[in-house]
């Protein structure tokens, strides 16, 4: 990749990482998000977008809905999902 491509490219993920850190900043002042630092769970969802878009194949075992759903899970309940105990 060209320095001017890559430059692009960071340009463009940059932007992309604000618009998350930006909504889930929202989502902490509204009460939806325990953290003190968003950034770091913006980058690790995004991580979890990435790494998706990598590894899927279209015509693999599950529907991509099921996948989805999976992911979507995960990201808004974490490895426990509903069994989280207090």
């Amino acid at each position: 990749m060209s320095q001017e491509a890559n430059n692009k490219n960071r340009i463009i993920q940059t932007k992309i990482l604000d618009i998350y850190v930006e909504a889930l900043e929202e989502m902490r002042r509204a009460g939806y998000v325990n953290t003190p630092e968003v950034k770091i769970l913006a980058l690790s969802v995004l991580g979890v977008i990435n790494w998706y878009l990598r590894w899927y194949r279209a015509g693999g075992r599950l529907p991509a809905e099921e996948v989805h759903e999976v992911i979507a899970n995960f990201v808004l309940r974490g490895v426990l999902g509903n069994h989280i105990r207090s």
